[in-house]
């Protein structure tokens, strides 16, 4: 039973840092427009 409830730990672990990484992914690209937005302009 414990063992289980570890997987289950481990696998919401896994999930959270994949959006998490997701979302870093997102705020870079959003980043790097903008900073291609502002060398452009200049």
């Amino acid at each position: 039973m414990k063992s289980r409830r570890r997987a289950a730990r481990g696998r919401e672990l896994t999930r959270t840092v994949a959006i998490r990484q997701e979302a870093l992914k997102e705020s870079n690209d959003e980043l790097t427009a903008l900073v291609l937005g502002c060398d452009a302009t200049a």
